[in-house]
């Protein structure tokens, strides 16, 4: 009957996959069935005359081929020289046909009549392979060339780099990933690092050397700040990620960052545009062909101040470059959440569009930057071909050579977008600025002017004591800020300082005080703080980091503890609260648990996020000196028991968050109590909340080692090539599967990862978008299918899914080649799989093999399957889950009684036997015929 079943399942699934195949042969797709008007390539006059902005706005023209070409990056130094980063290898054709040839460079652009167009451009730096990054710094300018950061020192008066030298590496990973998915930016914050966009690296110069520190990994292209610091992103198909907080070290395990702000996004072009990536996708084309869903997002700016009306100065600017736009979206930035509205304008043939756009196809803007001039500066690569060949689909190939989109290349332009009715604005020429002209510009009204004085005057030692006078004195709130990040760029902010700042109750002013000198504040100063001057989150954020460096005295723990009393209701300062214990969360847990705390959802997770802190500040403690302090902590979570189990159950759930983290879990010396009670029957919360928590441990002698059964010598081989496939997978994932703040959920503890194979093949195979949970946390986005990338073959495809299946604390079956071909061998989907759409497809559990019913005398032991997991059954004795212990292992433990179900299993996968060890005796059960 079983066989049949199954024959009759397989047919059926065989005639589906043939009438979705039909049905999709006789549905022609969106970008097949409108007319795509032609794409010529125009002159930068004629291409000026497709543009349409917002009303009120104007563009003109800064400069264009053979001035500049395939422009990607752009930054202005203290003289107003603007230096531009080429990139004249990328794309030649569909093949990618030549991208390795040195020939991309920095040119420097010249105004040299004042008009706001360029009239020169000299080869600053060329030679250069795919070149993708500029800053201007102190000690000269700086060029990331993958995989080198070049350093041309001393650029002042000089009109070429002739001794460049590496300082860092940059973009490492170019020769195994996607061009799209390697570091850019180099944007220097508030705080005087440069942050980077598809990276988790921040730079630094401090005393002519270059400073790396890991930071959280943030975006795709692109990176930008607001006046307070707080850093902005996105990814190709989402316009605004952001974090609330500074957050460098981090690494996205806090609410606040990485926090998708505009939600659902679409856009709004002025042309057809089929060819984009993925056309033939369902939601990507409106039915008019124009593009819905945003699928190239680039480098954004936030709008903090210059020539637009001051209605704009809180606006961040975010260009489409497939969709030939650029879309406006007016910020709410309080004083700490960020809301982000899409603003978009009436038009009289479309119904509705962007603040600024094209009907040019080859209009690519692909990086914006606020200029000098307080101006919104676009950088327009200006060429057919924009998706890298690592993504560029079939479909879209063919579009670019039908419609000739390969030809021309070598050209570019650089636009500037002002408002008509307010004053054109000039910019210093900071260079030659005294040190009170450099001063008095940290209070100017365009960021530029303000960001370029806090550089220079962040390495003038002349500027320290009218900074300091600054910081008391003047009136205007942004000057103080920038004031206060130049004195500790030359780390000579102190004390006295940061006391005058707090005490000009500004809020803007407080926190920035805080983050950039709290550290130097006392332990007696920092404790005296009122609630006044902690009034915003944004401040109180800034005082617990800074108590962080205290924590070891008891007053500072005690007041810690008085916040997650008052506070812990607050996602924000609970986990603040938790960092600013790290090292003593153990101390604060102890006292935490002192207390007659009710069973809220604060307390709940109060506890379980200092027990995640604690295991993982004891666990890098513990390396190679002993684990006492976490034996100690689980003999705690063991003694909260009866009318507390709450608390154990919630610290348990920290144990099973922290796990996560980690590849393999931690060794013991021996089994602790928690994990080896018999007295909890298997379907206790309680119980089933310990098996979960126990993957963080490890012992001599444990045969569950954190659940992950061993693989054969074929499924290593096989994992072997899905880790070298899965370096596509980790630029969105990152490289544990932990997750990139904004950008990509975590794989590591996913359900999604470690349930059904066959969905998650085809999650691999053909995308998934819309709304998910992942281990708690709401993600909105769309992920690519990865089918049509030619090294995923069935066992490569296999390879992959073992290495997810086991990432971190995921210790979920091996698929097998055959289980996967079939998978592979349906046709692709016309769009990618939703959660409720992948929830409808059908999956074998790989449990179904040990179903049905065993005897031995006379007990029959009936196994099924429960919520996706093996239950045993028996007649007096219930019913209880079983845990998976080893390959075809199974362990039930009830009424303290613990017994293990052996199964053996032939080559074709069928249950041989089955035997039941007890107390080491084996006896072996017939199955029920």
């Amino acid at each position: 009957m079983k066989k049949w079943f199954v024959s009759f399942a397989v047919i059926l699934g065989i005639v589906a996959a043939a009438v979705s195949f039909w049905q999709t042969r006789e549905k022609v797709p969106v970008y097949l069935a409108v007319e795509t008007p032609p794409a010529p390539a125009l002159t930068p006059v004629e291409a000026l005359a497709g543009f349409t902005l917002a009303p009120g706005f104007s563009v003109e023209l800064v400069a264009a081929e053979p001035l500049v070409v395939d422009p990607v990056a752009m930054a202005w130094d203290e003289s107003g020289r603007l230096f531009v980063v080429e990139m004249r290898g990328f794309m030649p054709d569909t093949e990618g046909t030549g991208e390795d040839k040195p020939i991309g460079r920095v040119v420097m652009l010249l105004d040299e009549n004042g008009d706001g167009q360029m009239d020169r451009s000299e080869v600053f730096l060329d030679g250069l392979v795919l070149p993708r990054a500029v800053a201007v710094v102190n000690e000269g300018l700086l060029v990331g060339e993958p995989p080198n950061l070049w350093l041309c020192p001393d650029i002042q008066g000089k009109s070429r780099c002739e001794n460049k030298r590496k300082v860092a590496d940059y973009a490492t990973d170019y020769e195994r990933v996607s061009m799209e998915h390697l570091e850019n930016g180099l944007m220097q914050g508030l705080d005087n690092w440069l942050y980077n966009a598809k990276s988790e690296r921040r730079f630094r110069f401090f005393n002519g050397e270059l400073q790396v520190e890991k930071t959280l990994a943030r975006g795709q292209w692109g990176i930008s700040q607001d006046n307070q610091g707080r850093l902005y992103y996105n990814t190709n198909s989402n316009f605004l990620t952001g974090d609330y907080f500074p957050g460098h070290s981090l690494n996205g395990v806090s609410a606040g960052l990485g926090e998708q702000i505009s939600i659902d996004d679409e856009v709004f072009s002025i042309r057809v545009n089929t060819g984009v990536n993925r056309a033939y996708l369902d939601g990507v084309l409106r039915d008019d062909g124009r593009l819905k869903a945003p699928t190239a997002v680039s480098g954004l700016a936030v709008y903090r101040g210059g020539q637009f009306p001051s209605d704009y100065w809180q606006d961040i600017f975010v260009p489409e470059p497939a969709a030939n736009a650029i879309v406006q979206l007016r910020a709410g930035l309080n004083e700490f959440s960020v809301k982000a509205e899409h603003v978009t304008y009436p038009d009289r043939h479309w119904g509705q569009r962007e603040f600024f756009a094209s009907t040019d196809e080859r209009f690519r803007p692909v990086d914006l930057k606020v200029g000098p001039d307080g101006a919104l500066y676009v950088i327009d690569m200006y060429r057919g071909i924009i998706q890298h060949k690592a993504f560029l689909t079939d479909e879209l190939k063919a579009q670019i050579k039908a419609r000739g989109l390969e030809k021309p290349l070598g050209q570019g332009r650089i636009w500037r977008i002002t408002h008509t009715e307010s004053p054109q604005l000039k910019a210093p020429n900071l260079a030659l600025a005294s040190v009170e002209q450099r001063i008095a510009a940290l209070g100017h009204s365009t960021p530029w002017v303000r960001d370029t004085a806090q550089r220079l005057l962040g390495a003038d030692a002349n500027a320290v004591q009218p900074l300091k006078m600054l910081v008391a004195d003047a009136s205007n709130q942004l000057a103080v800020v920038h004031a206060l990040w130049a004195l500790e760029a030359q780390q000579v902010l102190d004390a006295d300082t940061v006391v005058k700042a707090i005490e000009r109750k500004q809020n803007i002013v407080t926190r920035q005080a805080l983050r950039a000198g709290g550290r130097l504040l006392d332990i007696d100063q920092l404790l005296g703080l009122s609630a006044e001057d902690l009034g915003d989150t944004a401040s109180a954020l800034a005082w617990l980091n800074a108590l962080t460096s205290h924590n070891q005295h008891m007053a500072v723990q005690h007041r810690l503890l008085q916040q997650l009393q008052a506070h812990g209701q607050d996602v924000f300062r609970r986990e603040a609260v938790v960092r600013a214990s790290a090292g003593v969360e153990l101390a604060i847990l102890e006292q935490l648990l002192s207390l007659a705390l009710t069973q809220t959802a604060a307390n709940q997770a109060a506890l379980r996020d200092l027990v995640a802190g604690a295991y993982m500040s004891q666990r890098a403690a513990a390396a190679g000196q002993g684990t006492d302090k976490l034996i100690a902590l689980l003999a705690q979570i063991n003694a909260q028991r009866e009318d507390k189990q709450w608390r154990q159950i919630a610290m348990l759930e920290g144990l099973k968050k922290a796990a996560r983290s980690f590849d393999e879990p931690l060794m013991l010396d021996q089994a602790p109590a928690l994990f080896t009670d018999k007295s909890l029957a298997g379907d206790d919360p309680l119980w089933l909340a310990r098996i979960d928590a126990r993957r963080a441990f490890t012992w001599e002698g444990d045969e569950m080692a954190g659940g992950k059964a061993p693989l054969t010598g074929e499924q290593v081989a096989l994992l072997e090539k899905g880790k070298a496939f899965y370096s596509h997978c980790a630029s969105c994932h990152g490289d544990k599967g932990q997750g990139v703040a904004g950008l990509a959920p975590e794989l590591a503890g996913s359900q999604w990862v470690t349930g059904p194979v066959e969905w998650l093949t085809r999650i691999v195979l053909d995308g998934m978008q819309g709304e998910i949970e992942v281990n708690g946390k709401i993600w909105n986005g769309v992920m690519p299918g990865h089918r049509q990338f030619p090294g995923l073959d069935a066992e490569t495809l296999t390879g992959l899914l073992i290495h997810l299946r086991r990432l971190g604390s995921n210790a979920a079956d091996a698929p097998t080649i055959a289980q996967v071909s079939e998978i592979l061998s349906l046709p692709a989907r016309n769009s990618p799989w939703t959660a409720k759409s992948i929830r409808e497809v059908p999956y074998a559990s790989p449990l179904d093999k040990y179903l049905g019913k065993y005897k031995i005398s006379f007990i029959t032991f009936t196994f099924s399957i429960q919520d996706g997991q093996l239950v045993a059954a028996a007649p007096m004795y219930g019913d209880t889950v079983l845990k998976n212990i080893g390959e075809h292992r199974f362990m039930a433990e009830q009424g303290g009684e613990a017994l293990e179900f052996r199964f053996e299993v032939d080559k074709q996968g069928n249950v041989d036997a089955l035997y039941i060890v007890r107390g080491g005796a084996e006896n072996r059960v017939e199955k029920v015929k």
